[in-house]
C-alpha cells in the first residue's frame, strides 16, 4: 500500500509546514494532529525520522517510511501522554 506524496499548490500553512523536506508528507501528519500536536512538533519529528532513516533505507522510500515512523512516533506520545500538547481537550 503506498502513500501519495505529491506536494499541493495551496500556500497555507499546513501545505509546507517544515519547509521543503517533504512538504506533502509532513502537511499530512500536521492535518492528522492537528488537535494534539503543534506544526513545530510534527516537524520536529519529520527532521528526526529523516535523520534515522537516512542511509538505512532506499532514497525513494524515505517518504513512506519516514510517515511511518513518524505516525507511529506521534500516535505514542499522544496515547502515553508524552511531552506533547493535548490541544482540544
Amino acid at each position: 500500500m503506498g502513500i501519495e506524496m505529491k506536494a499541493t499548490t495551496d500556500a497555507s500553512a499546513t501545505t509546507r509546514p517544515c519547509g521543503e523536506a517533504m512538504p506533502a508528507m509532513a502537511a499530512m501528519l500536521v492535518r492528522e494532529f492537528m488537535t494534539s500536536a503543534s506544526p513545530q512538533e510534527v516537524c520536529s519529528e519529520v527532521r528526526n525520522a529523516a535523520r534515522d532513516l537516512h542511509g538505512q533505507i532506499a532514497p525513494e522510500s524515505l517518504p513512506e517510511m519516514a510517515y511511518r515512523l513518524v505516525r507511529g512516533r506521534l500516535l505514542r506520545r499522544v496515547r502515553g501522554g508524552d511531552t506533547m500538547t493535548a490541544r482540544g481537550a
